[in-house]
């Protein structure tokens, strides 16, 4: 009994360190937004993030940068007080350079499903728009590329699933992918980001190198963002073609990398932790329906 009720506190303590992190990170984004939009007002009344009027571009860039990257630092320095991470156990794998070439292709392969999956539900609504040229595009392209690849990995995989992993592996990745979609806009790049959050978590479970994920995430943050700077700046038709052209090699390339890892039997230096424990700790575990619930309060929050 008394075992018992020590995995009970500790799969709590879990769901509590794993919720509040996340938490921590929206309270973290509205506050810095808040106090950078007061700043700027102070600077010239009316200025703010969204229109700069008055504020040299150089202050406008680096508050963007600021807005991007310190809620992600922040919510990862304080997520040591919400609980205790348990990393996935390192052994020597594949080679870093390796395992990108090999597992890029069928993560892109899954989000591609994804986003054709949700990409119904996204129609009608507005679209990103990125700057045609300068400064701007670059400092766009850091904020959507670069800083949520490093520091989304570095929260939702390296430090949220770690807190989960008492739960089991399963739980870990579904609950992080979870909290990691609730941290996205409301409707299909939610679901999107659930799913991406899945083969991430997976990813980061079966090779145990957070920068693989950070690769494989930048580039397909890099991708998404050529798509729309082309759609937005090139010939649609074009851009359609070659968009088209570019997921289907993905999708050979994944089907080639799947069969290459079973051929030399690769899966054997993959599998740094049990993925055949903890099934039925998904569904039965709190931390799921936490992550949940506050997926669906993220999903009429942003209505």
């Amino acid at each position: 009994m008394a075992a018992g009720r020590k995995v009970q506190l500790n799969t709590s303590r879990a769901v509590y360190g794993a919720v509040m992190t996340v938490i921590s990170f929206e309270i973290y984004s509205v506050l810095v937004r808040s106090l950078l939009g007061f700043a700027m007002q102070l600077w010239h009344p009316g200025a703010s993030l969204e229109s700069p009027v008055g504020v040299p571009l150089a202050v406008h860039y680096g508050a963007v940068i600021l807005y991007t990257a310190l809620p992600l630092g922040l919510a990862v320095y304080t997520a040591g007080r919400f609980g205790r991470r348990s990393r996935p156990a390192r052994r020597e794998g594949l080679p870093l350079c390796r395992s990108v070439a090999l597992l890029l292709p069928i993560f892109m392969a899954v989000t591609i499903a994804a986003s054709l999956l949700f990409g119904l539900l996204s129609a009608g609504r507005p679209q990103m728009s990125v700057p045609g040229h300068g400064m701007g595009l670059w400092v766009q392209f850091l904020c959507i590329c670069i800083i949520p690849a490093v520091g989304e990995e570095w929260l939702f995989r390296g430090t949220v699933q770690p807190m989960l992993q008492v739960c089991g592996p399963w739980t870990a990745i579904a609950g992080q992918a979870l909290l990691f979609g609730a941290a996205h806009s409301f409707g299909a790049p939610m679901l999107t980001a659930v799913i991406s959050g899945l083969a991430l978590g997976l990813i980061y479970t079966l090779t145990g190198d957070l920068r693989v994920g950070m690769i494989l995430h930048g580039i397909n943050n890099a991708i998404a963002f050529w798509e729309t700077y082309c759609y937005q700046y090139a010939d649609n038709t074009l851009t359609t073609v070659v968009i088209v052209l570019l997921d289907a090699v993905f999708v050979v390339w994944a089907v080639a990398a799947a069969l290459h890892i079973k051929r030399r039997r690769l899966q054997s230096r993959f599998y740094p932790v049990d993925l055949s424990t903890g099934h039925g700790q998904l569904l039965h575990s709190p931390v799921f329906w936490a992550a949940f619930a506050c997926m669906v309060l993220a999903q009429v929050m942003n209505v």
